[in-house]
């Protein structure tokens, strides 16, 4: 399995500031700027180092779940951009505890993009 992720979605969720929570980036002197919304595209990006450190292997090893519990999971705000042709994945990150739910985008073969988080 090949997951990718696009520079778009790396500064939509290093920008949010509810997708990803602080504590793992490991670029915290930008933590501040990023919380205030100075940070460029660019270092947005940069900061998104948690992909390649902690998401990456953690959603290849994921277990699939069906839209259903996906749904009854989430928020209904979260719930809306639930996609039924994509794939869910949920895992725990650790020792923090955190909890997620992923969206990939099948592709060609065995890739995938991830579009949600």
């Amino acid at each position: 399995m090949r997951i990718s992720i696009s520079s778009e979605n790396k500064k939509r969720l290093a920008g949010s500031q509810w997708a990803v929570p602080n504590k793992l980036f490991t670029a915290t002197s930008e933590i501040e700027r990023r919380d205030k919304g100075e940070l460029s595209d660019t270092e947005l990006v940069q900061i998104f180092d948690v992909w390649d450190s902690r998401f990456k292997t953690a959603i290849e090893n994921a277990d699939k779940c069906d839209e259903r519990t996906v749904r009854n999971t989430l928020s209904s705000r979260a719930a809306s951009f639930i996609d039924s042709n994509q794939e869910h994945r949920e895992f725990r990150l650790q020792p923090e505890g955190l909890s997620f739910i992923v969206q990939l985008k099948p592709l060609a073969g065995k890739e995938y993009e991830l579009t949600q988080l």
